[in-house]
């Protein structure tokens, strides 16, 4: 059975859209939120430190920091960040290196846990990568990593060599699902130094940015594209010596993924620091009507990942940054709209007229650990006060997703965004 949702519905105000399905900003680090430390993992001032000179030698000498909540990588993306490795504020002639990370790690190891508790192992392996010696799961698997390498390991170890191009290198590894690796027999993707120019641990600022369009992966340096590689999170990529096929990842409800820092040293001692970061997902569909932060500390966020076909039938539809173990369902109009804390609740209602809920078997979904929902929705039962309706091409339909919440230690409810989608054939 279908039922509407017991809320109002009249429109007090139409709120503006806004491109990014996800979008966070951090123009420093004084007081930040919103994100998860491993280890060296802190912020020092201003400054994100993911790893520091000050570390004991040996197997702790690594660093991690991630974005509390996942965000949607498959639909594309968009993030630069400033970097800075240093000694002692002046130019490094340490290692070995940090790295940006994408990952969905799901296996435990020795050295670390999953999602935002996620390391891999020091020195060489940068922060995420794996020892000949280690255990399955010593490495962050399941993972995307843009390791900006600042050590030159060469020939080393003779079971396994890392044949490093260089000691000042840009590479993109990847184990698809599997353990990832430092050894660059794992690169899709690679700049050397002459390509880049510039020594990455002058001890001065370097701009990187990363930009992902399904089916193609590049990054900038200091504003110049020094890596083009061929990508998609679906369905992987090709190692750049070997030419052989890598496979894509398994993210959270087929889209998102925790993505964030990591760095170390061996003997060699550096600074590895984050300046600045600023992240947008793209994908199907436009974000309107913000939502109110929930008690998690952040607005729940609307996302999709659909092709908008109606023949294909394949959305999927996603809020993330929700409270942890929250009940929750997604509702869906013809019409937009906004209702600010509509029926008590703490958020906003962006949806008018004929208000339908996905509130059928399996439907109503529990957040877990990750403040996160997902359903695939059938394009052919789309509910309304009045039975289920088929979806036809041409329309735009406008989603939201209701939670419960708490207030000042009083139970409550929430909401997300919304999303609207407009289908064709």
């Amino acid at each position: 059975m279908v039922h509407s949702p017991a809320l109002p519905i009249s429109i007090l105000l139409a709120s503006a859209s806004f491109a990014a399905a996800q979008s966070f900003q951090y123009t420093d680090f004084t007081g930040a939120t919103g994100l998860a430390f491993v280890e060296r993992g802190a912020i020092n001032g201003a400054i994100l430190r993911v790893h520091d000179e000050l570390a004991p030698s040996g197997p702790t000498n690594r660093g991690a920091v991630w974005r509390d909540t996942p965000v949607s990588v498959s639909g594309g993306f968009d993030t630069t960040f400033v970097i800075n490795i240093n000694s002692g504020g002046g130019a490094s002639g340490g290692g070995d290196g940090m790295a940006f990370v994408i990952q969905n790690e799901m296996v435990a190891g020795d050295t670390g846990n999953v999602g935002v508790a996620g390391i891999g192992r020091h020195a060489s392996a940068l922060g995420y990568g794996i020892f000949v010696t280690s255990n399955p799961g010593e490495s962050i698997d399941n993972s995307l990593v843009i390791e900006f390498d600042t050590f030159f390991n060469d020939n080393q170890p003779a079971a396994a060599p890392i044949l490093d191009p260089d000691s000042n290198h840009i590479s993109v590894h990847t184990g698809g699902t599997g353990e990832n690796d430092q050894r660059e027999e794992f690169s899709i993707g690679r700049a050397t130094s002459a390509d880049l120019g510039v020594n990455m641990s002058d001890g001065l600022d370097h701009t990187v940015r990363i930009l992902y369009q399904p089916g193609t992966l590049e990054v900038y340096f200091d504003g110049t594209l020094v890596i083009t590689t061929p990508y998609s999170f679906s369905t992987g990529g090709t190692f750049l010596d070997s030419g052989a096929p890598v496979g894509g990842l398994n993210l959270i409800g087929g889209n998102s993924a925790w993505v964030g820092f990591v760095g170390s040293s061996g003997g060699s001692l550096e600074n590895h620091d984050v300046i600045s970061w600023t992240w947008d997902s793209g994908g199907p569909g436009t974000n309107y009507c913000p939502a109110n932060v929930n008690s998690s500390g952040n607005p729940a966020t609307m996302s999709a990942t659909t092709s908008l076909s109606v023949a294909a039938n394949d959305t999927t539809l996603t809020t993330s940054d929700m409270p942890n173990f929250v009940f929750g369902f997604f509702i869906s109009s013809r019409a937009s709209g906004f209702v600010s804390n509509p029926a008590g609740s703490q958020g906003n209602l962006c949806l008018s007229g004929a208000i339908g809920r996905y509130v059928g078997p399996g439907q109503i979904q529990n957040s877990s650990s990750n403040g996160t929902i997902n359903l695939a929705i059938d394009l052919a039962m789309q509910p309304t006060p009045l039975g289920f309706v088929q979806v036809a091409a041409g329309e735009t339909w406008y989603y939201q997703s209701w939670f419960r919440d708490s207030s000042m230690g009083q139970p409550t409810s929430n909401f997300s965004d919304g999303l609207s989608l407009t289908f064709v054939n």
